[in-house]
């Protein structure tokens, strides 16, 4: 698989997520909403290792990693979330989600680069 691809459906996989965690904030937590919205992270979490492995620029490389971390702390909050309802930790779970879409379409833009 290409890493551009891979890129493209972590910046995909990124928006779904956005969408079953804002049904989540608006229609309250439910296993149908939630259920999807763990899988998809589990699915960030293998695209960002996967793009780690296939990247061969040390920028996206550290790019990769950095998607690595971005998805375990946000899952680390999100289980706060799931336990607590503090709201400063969703707005902190959303911007750090934020930057897992960012550093994908960036990642995404920098392997399809005409030179």
């Amino acid at each position: 698989m290409k890493l551009s691809s891979l890129c493209l459906a972590g910046a995909a996989a990124s928006v779904l997520q956005f969408l079953f965690g804002g049904g989540m904030v608006l229609f309250g937590v439910s296993t149908f909403l939630l259920v999807p919205h763990v899988l998809i992270g589990i699915v960030l979490l293998v695209l960002s290792v996967l793009a780690w492995s296939l990247a061969r620029s040390p920028v996206l490389k550290r790019m990769a990693i950095g998607n690595v971390a971005l998805v375990i702390i946000t899952g680390g909050l999100g289980v706060f979330v799931y336990l607590h309802e503090v709201p400063w930790v969703i707005l902190l779970h959303l911007f750090l989600a934020l930057g897992l879409l960012s550093n994908f379409s960036v990642m995404y833009g920098m392997t399809t680069e005409r030179r």
